[in-house]
């Protein structure tokens, strides 16, 4: 019998009341055999594992300041933002092309927004990010959105050595 394995956690430090930094992490891992596969023996057998995490936090906003929900990681859903925002998510495929070799396909996503200035804080020498102080909704904001994706041949060479070629592709945007 095929065997999935699986995980999901969430935390929080407002279990009761919404105190500390307003902060929630998700976090869930699915993995196994790709389906459709039942006719093959188990090591021929392609295989998957997929991973993702949310955390947001609001660290140290003053003032209860709400942005709400909007759609700015273009999913199609809503979601809550805060003062930091991340999102990644990850899928490796992995399919064995005869006794000695495989085939790896891996790809991911990394989202995050935050505010510049979280504790007003400047860049520099000097507190430019004073005038943010009593003005936290008008903040300005950071994006970096990343991705990647590779493909990865492997073939054991005999039983000491394995021979692993990889072709990659990475893009980061920071705005």
């Amino acid at each position: 019998k095929d065997k999935y394995t699986g995980r999901i956690e969430w935390e929080t430090d407002q279990p009761i009341d919404a105190f500390s930094f307003n902060s929630d992490q998700l976090v869930v891992s699915y993995g196994g055999p790709l389906p459709f596969q039942k006719n093959r023996q188990k090591v021929d057998r392609a295989t998957f594992y997929f991973s993702s995490r949310a955390y947001l936090t609001d660290t140290h906003l003053p003032f209860d300041v709400e942005r709400g929900s909007w759609d700015y990681v273009n999913l199609g859903i809503d979601l809550p933002e805060r003062q930091k925002n991340e999102y990644s998510a990850s899928l490796k495929l992995a399919f064995p092309i005869g006794a000695k070799s495989k085939l790896v396909l891996y790809g991911d996503r990394f989202y995050r927004r935050w505010d510049l200035y979280p504790e007003c804080e400047g860049p520099t020498s000097g507190n430019y990010g004073y005038p943010y102080i009593h003005n936290v909704r008008n903040r300005p904001r950071a994006e970096t959105n990343k991705s990647s994706f590779s493909l990865t041949y492997n073939i054991a060479i005999n039983e000491t050595s394995t021979l692993e070629t990889t072709l990659y592709r990475a893009n980061t945007t920071t705005l």
